[in-house]
């Protein structure tokens, strides 16, 4: 039995086998006991097949969310337990996080605003998710929790109770600056080496790079001032739309949509959803493409708030 450090990965969609899979690789090689947490029922299963990394600990996400396998025999925390537990006042903040929970992907895209289940489901999700994240501890106690990023509910409690352990959760996040993504130990991005730097910085330590940020700073407010529509990005050519269009339509019919807790998810679509998403966001990009600016230099100060699919 191996005697080194515990380190618990997050192994969620295709980052599991590009990047999570091959990074328990090498912490397996160099002596690192590992656990993982799945997201997706593609995920668990690749976790759970492949051979090459001995994980000690694997927690499917999915059970928890579907109220399936072993926590279905829990014995569940009430929820004034779970805020004790967390350190927080209201686990309902955190509920937001739960997109296809509070918003209803059937009603519309991207998201309608009518709440998508029963608070029973939500109450019974979060008294599931909190347990897992004490049985996690309990049951492997890691050293160290690594995921792509914080993106859910889940990763809020798990996040909350490994810093009261003590424990590091390490993600990324976005910068702000273009093509560079940075650290952060926490859901809040409040805290990792790029907030300790700008702490450093706000106290009065001069930056080598000073020079360098205030020339991007400038030329992207030109940028943006020179805008007299939205730019987008390159837009898929139509067939290779439609292409793509038609392998979400395969899939879709392979399997079915929605759970019996979680019906018209994004994850889950009905082949009417596909082809509602497909026309809906193709329309949007045309309109979006041809969104007229009012000339700024006009208005003087401002707000700059970007369009997108919905405000999060």
């Amino acid at each position: 039995m191996l005697q080194g450090p515990k380190v618990l990965i997050l192994q969620q969609r295709n980052w599991a086998p590009r990047i999570g899979q091959p990074l328990a690789q090498r912490f397996h090689a160099d002596g690192f006991r590992l656990g993982a947490i799945t997201f997706k029922r593609d995920s668990d299963r690749f976790i759970r097949a492949q051979k090459d990394v001995p994980y000690e600990f694997v927690l499917s996400h999915d059970d928890l969310q579907e109220g399936e396998g072993p926590s279905m025999d829990w014995d569940l925390p009430s929820l004034d337990e779970v805020c004790h537990g967390l350190g927080i006042d209201t686990v309902w903040v955190l509920v937001q996080a739960l997109r296809s929970h509070v918003r209803s992907y059937g009603d519309k895209y991207y998201y309608g605003f009518r709440q998508n289940v029963l608070d029973t489901v939500i109450v019974g999700y979060v008294q599931r998710a909190y347990e897992a994240c004490i049985r996690v501890f309990d049951s492997f106690n890691p050293d160290v929790i690594i995921g792509p990023n914080f993106v859910s509910m889940f990763h809020a409690m798990l996040n909350l109770v490994a810093n009261q352990r003590g424990v590091p959760m390490i993600g990324i996040t976005d910068s702000k600056v273009a093509r560079m993504l940075v650290f952060s130990h926490s859901y809040l991005d409040d805290q990792g080496p790029f907030i300790d730097r700008i702490d450093e910085i706000n106290a009065g330590i001069v930056s080598n790079h000073e020079s360098t940020a205030v020339e991007y700073i400038e030329q992207n407010r030109t940028k943006l001032m020179g805008q007299g529509y939205v730019q987008q990005g390159n837009r898929m050519p139509l067939r290779s739309s439609l292409r793509l269009l038609l392998r979400h339509l395969r899939v879709s019919l392979r399997r079915p949509s929605g759970t019996n807790l979680l019906p018209d998810a994004m994850d889950s679509r009905s082949p009417k959803l596909v082809l509602r998403d497909f026309f809906a966001h193709r329309t949007n990009q045309t309109a979006a493409e041809h969104f007229p600016y009012v000339d700024l230099d006009s208005v003087g100060p401002y707000a700059y708030f970007p369009l997108q699919f919905q405000p999060e």
